[in-house]
């Protein structure tokens, strides 16, 4: 109804309506320095709306932009909130904040981006930790899969590669089920578990001091085990990872009753790590087996004893001394034998089925004792 006196005033509430049912509004607007009356309708609002919505009203396909007159802007449409501001975005609140998805079968149905270009290096940061102590907590009904730029084989773990926490996929070792890594002889071999893993092996080079160092106390996992074989013959020189030998602050080496001795032959160590101690035990003097059972192929019902000339004095020939331990290799009643004391006898043992001209059998092996004890 043109030109009609308002004089009473209901909201939209109370009225039932809608600001878009509104049919006229009555303004005025600076006409040059001229106050001059103007009238819209609520729909005009809604067709120009680009800041502020009143409750329970929709713009329809418009965006809403909150601009601070100048370029910054952010922009609020129906595919979400996007801005161009440089500055830091805040989202606060004093209740608890959700974020609720109730899409079915969605793939990353919540989805944090951090789209830098190249060069950069952008994170993010989810943080319980300021102020107080608050807990991450990650919850699934199924598994938690992270996905590093290194894909993992299965069976690999997540473990620490520095000390900024940053992490990558590894594979699981102990004792016995890595392979065994190569170090080179110099005057400080350095022990990087993350890269030779549990188990080494050194050869001793002439000339070198050969220190086993390891850097840091948390490099080797706290109930690590594994091995090392050194090899002794080119130099006896070396040391195991101690602080005193320039390994890691309170960094120890401990071996029964502490000898350290090698010998000529190749040495097997075993460890056991307790986060600051290795333990180790030491089996030196590995040597090719001397004494193995025959492989016998008649009747064995009434042999009493078997011995190698070997088990005398791991030599091929010679003198057998008196009043010396002879090993019987079978499994039966019957012990060792011991040589009387005038025994004098010699003995020549040749390899299994070679004719020579002291053997032209080719007998296995040939020995004289004068007597013996049998126990």
């Amino acid at each position: 109804m043109p030109n009609q006196k308002i004089s009473g005033f209901d909201d939209l509430t109370t009225a039932g309506i809608t600001m878009s049912d509104v049919v006229g509004v009555a303004a005025y607007y600076d006409n040059g320095g001229t106050l001059t009356n103007v009238r819209f309708s609520g729909s005009d609002i809604l067709q120009d709306l680009d800041s502020v919505l009143a409750q329970g009203e929709t713009a329809v396909n418009k965006d809403i932009i909150l601009s601070d007159g100048g370029f910054n802007q952010m922009t609020l449409d129906i595919n979400g909130l996007s801005r161009n501001n440089a500055g830091n975005f805040t989202w606060s609140g004093t209740g608890r904040q959700i974020i609720s998805n109730t899409a079915s079968a969605a793939i990353d149905a919540i989805e944090i981006l951090s789209n830098n270009g190249p060069g950069t290096n952008a994170s993010i940061l989810i943080s319980s930790r300021s102020p107080g102590t608050g807990k991450l907590k990650l919850k699934t009904a199924t598994d938690i899969q992270v996905d590093l730029p290194t894909p993992p084989s299965i069976g690999d773990v997540l473990s620490a590669k520095n000390v900024n926490g940053d992490v990558e996929w590894v594979t699981p070792s102990s004792g016995g089920a890595s392979a065994f890594t190569t170090l080179t002889s110099a005057d400080v071999i350095d022990w990087d578990y993350a890269t030779d893993g549990p188990n080494i092996k050194i050869t001793l080079g002439a000339g070198f001091t050969n220190i086993i160092t390891v850097d840091t106390i948390g490099e080797f996992p706290d109930g690590s085990e594994g091995w090392m074989i050194i090899d002794p013959s080119a130099s006896t020189d070396y040391k195991l990872p101690d602080e005193d030998y320039g390994s890691a602050v309170t960094m120890k080496s401990l071996l029964p009753d502490g000898d350290v001795s090698l010998g000529a032959n190749p040495v097997l160590f075993h460890y056991t790590y307790d986060g600051t101690t290795f333990y180790w035990t030491k089996f030196k003097n590995m040597l090719e087996a001397l004494n193995y059972p025959p492989s016998i192929e008649y009747d064995t019902s009434n042999l009493l004893m078997y011995h190698n000339p070997k088990s005398f004095n791991q030599a091929v020939s010679g003198s057998i001394a008196g009043l010396s331990d002879v090993d019987n290799l079978l499994s039966n009643s019957f012990g060792k034998m011991t040589t009387s004391s005038n025994s004098g006898g010699t003995f020549e043992y040749y390899v299994d089925g070679n004719a020579e001209p002291n053997n032209p059998t080719g007998a296995p092996f040939t020995a004289w004792v004068e007597q013996v004890l049998i126990e």
